[in-house]
């Protein structure tokens, strides 16, 4: 993991800490132009999501993608974070975010989580008590933890955190909404990807097929050929990996390309 000087708490200069295995900052395909544009892609992303904290009443964030494999392996998937770095190092070592609350919420539900306890074991293992102290003397004491999934399904995990306040509650559908914004912009567009290997005529056949139109009704609105229509039909769907019409054209919707 790369990891930047940690801010110490508030939400205002912080510092960027990415994973170096984040799949959108590396990418070992691209050039170097890429490599940066995805990087600002990130300062971006963390620039708003601090302002969303911040706007939301929070002192600290975290952002990650959602483990997969091995729910306690939180420092594999870290986007970004403005988390104390000792107790966040002490946290990653303990391993509590596996078995923390929220992780066993998440797996029933999808539904937000906010509490005092969120980002810890109901029971916690012996000398963690301190390190639950210790991120209360901080200010991570009432945490708002929610997941979400990118229009390519990729899950991620968000913790917003604060000092203790009974009289406080968090705007969470504000946040929620806020965060999803954030997201649909850390991964790339699907037309800036598969619609860009298509063609405007290819795109143009697959939005008149998804009108419910057939080769020879296309063919006469766009002064070609039918057979000229199903050429263009047949290499849509060779480029979009599907085997008939009706994939492509729910794909092509799915993707936001028609």
């Amino acid at each position: 993991m790369m990891i930047v000087m940690i801010g110490g708490g508030s939400t205002r200069g912080f510092h960027l800490r990415i994973s170096s295995s984040a799949r959108l900052l590396i990418d070992v395909d691209s050039g170097g132009s890429g490599r940066l544009r995805q990087k600002r892609l990130y300062e971006l992303f963390e620039t708003s999501l601090c302002r969303v904290a911040d706007d939301s009443g929070f002192s600290y964030y975290l952002a990650a993608y959602f483990p997969e494999a091995d729910l306690r392996l939180l420092e594999n998937g870290i986007i970004c974070t403005n988390w104390p770095t000792d107790v966040y190092k002490e946290y990653v070592l303990a391993g509590h975010f596996g078995k923390g609350e929220f992780v066993s919420h998440a797996r029933r539900t999808i539904l937000p989580l906010f509490g005092n306890d969120v980002l810890f074991p109901k029971r916690l293992p012996g000398g963690s008590e301190a390190l639950r102290t210790a991120f209360e003397a901080r200010g991570l004491h009432s945490t708002l933890a929610f997941s979400l999934c990118d229009h390519e399904d990729q899950r991620y995990v968000f913790f917003f955190s604060r000092p203790h306040d009974e009289e406080w509650e968090p705007d969470t559908p504000r946040v929620l909404f806020e965060t999803m914004k954030l997201i649909e912009g850390l991964s790339p567009r699907p037309t800036e990807t598969l619609g860009n290997h298509l063609s405007m005529r290819e795109i143009e056949c697959l939005g008149w097929a998804a009108a419910g139109k057939s080769s020879f009704e296309t063919a006469t609105i766009l002064k070609i050929s039918a057979h000229t229509v199903n050429g263009y039909m047949k290499s849509a769907m060779r480029k979009m990996d599907v085997v008939n019409r009706m994939q492509a054209v729910a794909k092509a919707c799915r993707l936001g390309i028609i």
